[in-house]
């Protein structure tokens, strides 16, 4: 997983993370972590006064491993989601994100 920070010269709120997670068949474990996802968010933007965003970068998953990031992006704009056409390897999901 691949974690960078950008910070703007205003104010801390403004300090963007970035975090990118690449996903090839991960339907079980995206839904565990789907459900606490939004929440854990909200509570590491509260404490470090950072602005989070999640990339998740599907690797031509053949389960519905897809599905579950895009429906979290529907209810929660930090999260934005993009597939590659096949598996390409983690490391290419990570660095298309």
């Amino acid at each position: 997983m691949s974690l960078d920070y950008v910070q703007s010269a205003t104010s801390p709120k403004n300090v963007l993370c970035s975090i990118c997670l690449p996903v090839f068949n991960e339907e079980e474990s995206l839904q565990i972590f789907s459900g606490n996802l939004c929440a854990c968010l909200d509570r590491l933007e509260g404490i470090m006064g950072v602005s989070f965003e999640i990339i998740a970068v599907d690797d031509g998953s053949v389960d519905s491993s897809l599905d579950i990031p895009l429906n979290i992006s529907r209810r929660d704009q930090r999260l934005n989601v993009y597939a590659l056409q096949q598996n390409s390897g983690r490391q290419a999901a990570t660095l298309c994100g």
